[in-house]
């Protein structure tokens, strides 16, 4: 499958490294659940366009995220290349479950997602922190 994902993207004039990073980017950020497409279809598309920008070597990952994910005392050596990368998948997770969250189809899901946006406003953070989890917020 990552074959065939890079082949699609590395092809017919896509060659150029940023303008396939690029596209894959506006792939993931123009994606929005249809009256057709159900959790399950959804939920894929999210993952397979997000596997796509991963195996170009591109992320959503947005490094202003990076202080409130690692831990608040930074160690007299300084963050260790493990913490910052665990803090940056943490990151990728809730960039994604909040993608995939605020794009699903809101004649479906509006109240749901209304719902978590009120609880935010009161002090909540009900935000789905990985994309299974926003996966379950709509299957369940």
């Amino acid at each position: 499958m990552k074959l065939i994902r890079e082949f699609v993207f590395k092809s017919n004039g896509r060659q150029y490294k940023y303008k396939a990073e690029d596209q894959a980017k506006r792939n993931y950020y123009n994606l929005r659940q249809t009256l057709d497409m159900n959790c399950q279809d959804y939920f894929e598309k999210v993952r397979n366009i997000t596997e796509v920008l991963k195996s170009l070597g591109g992320s959503l990952v947005d490094e202003m995220h990076l202080k409130d994910e690692l831990p608040t005392r930074e160690p007299q050596g300084g963050y260790t290349a493990q913490q910052i990368e665990d803090a940056k998948a943490r990151i990728r997770d809730k960039t994604i479950a909040y993608g995939i969250l605020t794009r699903a189809d809101r004649s479906r899901y509006g109240k749901l997602i209304e719902e978590i946006n009120n609880h935010l406003l009161k002090g909540h953070d009900d935000y789905p922190k990985t994309p299974t989890d926003a996966y379950n917020l709509f299957v369940n």
